[in-house]
């Protein structure tokens, strides 16, 4: 795993930021490898492991960190590029769904889309803040008590977007609509809408990201 470098910790909850308490999480998650068995060396290493494996289950001690309350958007990702005038130096379906250097017309409160993890580090970087480990994302959804879901153990179709069936997908949905799914500690729009970023690793011949469903 690749190093991510601290932040410090504000005294009071920065705008638009929830606090995530301390607290002991167990932290679950099994690779997605398409070969290898469970053979030691397959997928990837944590820092408390000895070797890369398959299956990950370890007991943690989280400590306290603000999280964004809500996912990137659109309209936020703008006000990035207007200070910054970031361009990343492989734009290959950068902002895909952006034309003339902007978003669709009403899709500035849709969460940002066709970013790389370089787009999202360096947006972070610009506001102060870094990326989420794993851990962390899946300890601000689950909360202590290991929750299915980030609103309870029983699924709840309102709390999540419609799903796309069709060929043509419609985009996501705008981050503040499904209030239903806020996490134990008030962190919305964490299932089913869009993809987000956390954690990279790599090896003497390749880098991989690992992504959490957001």
């Amino acid at each position: 795993m690749l190093e991510t470098p601290s932040t410090p910790l504000p005294k009071t909850a920065p705008e638009g930021m929830v606090l995530i308490p301390q607290g002991e999480f167990e932290f679950s998650v099994e690779g997605v490898e398409v070969a290898g068995g469970n053979e030691t060396g397959v997928d990837v290493q944590y820092p408390w492991e000895d070797s890369p494996r398959r299956y990950h289950d370890h007991v943690l001690s989280i400590r306290p960190f603000y999280m964004d309350r809500f996912p990137v958007t659109n309209e936020q990702f703008k006000q990035f590029l207007k200070a910054t005038q970031y361009h990343p130096s492989d734009d290959h379906n950068f902002l895909r769904d952006w034309h003339n250097g902007d978003y669709p017309a009403g899709w500035g409160q849709k969460p940002v889309t066709w970013v790389s993890l370089e787009d999202a580090r360096m947006y972070a970087h610009w506001a102060g803040k870094r990326l989420p480990h794993e851990w962390e994302w899946q300890y601000a959804a689950q909360g202590r008590d290991r929750r299915l879901y980030p609103w309870g153990n029983q699924w709840d179709a309102s709390a999540v977007p419609i799903p796309d069936k069709g060929s043509t997908l419609r985009g996501p949905d705008e981050v503040t609509a499904h209030p239903r799914g806020a996490s134990p500690f008030g962190v919305m729009d964490m299932v089913a809408n869009v993809w987000q970023w956390t954690d990279e690793f790599e090896d003497a011949t390749a880098t991989a990201s690992r992504w959490v469903y957001d």
